[in-house]
This record gives structure tokens, C-alpha cells and sequence, in this order.
């Protein structure tokens, strides 16, 4: 769950980072874009992990991806803007 939620934070802080040093508006989108779906791909990723490791119980996989999620949400909201 740690890992994910860190994953989150470095995904968050280097795509905020090249979308805020892009040239145009389209770039820009582009980096945003980017972040999304490398995050949608960490979640699928942490849905995987979590359904082997606890063997399909549906209710903690939702806790841990959840918590998780939350964390890096957390973490990355924290420092401010």
C-alpha cells in the first residue's frame, strides 16, 4: 500500500512539474493527461497485487486501494501549491 501511495506522489510531482514547464496549452494537457493514466495504471496495477496477495476479498482490496489512493492524495496535497 506504501508503494502505490508513493508511486501516486512521484507521478503527481513529475508530471505537475513537465506540464508546468510545457511550452503551449496542448503540451501542457498532454502532461496531465500523461499523469492520469500512469495513475490509472499504478491503481490497476494495486488492484492486481492486492487480489493475489489477500485471495479476492472483495472488501480489503477496496480498503487497501482506497487507503492507498488516499495516501498518495494526501502526500501530494499536503506541501501546498
Amino acid at each position: 500500500m506504501l508503494g502505490c501511495a508513493f508511486a501516486y506522489l512521484v507521478c503527481g510531482i513529475i508530471t505537475a512539474d513537465l506540464a508546468r514547464s510545457a511550452s503551449s496549452v496542448h503540451a501542457r494537457s498532454l502532461w496531465r493527461l500523461a499523469g492520469w493514466a500512469i495513475s490509472a495504471v499504478v491503481f490497476g496495477s494495486q488492484l492486481i497485487i492486492e487480489n493475489r496477495k489477500v485471495r479476492g476479498d472483495p472488501l480489503r482490496i477496496a480498503l487497501h486501494s482506497a487507503a492507498a489512493v488516499a495516501l498518495g492524495a494526501f502526500l501530494l496535497a499536503a506541501p501546498g501549491p
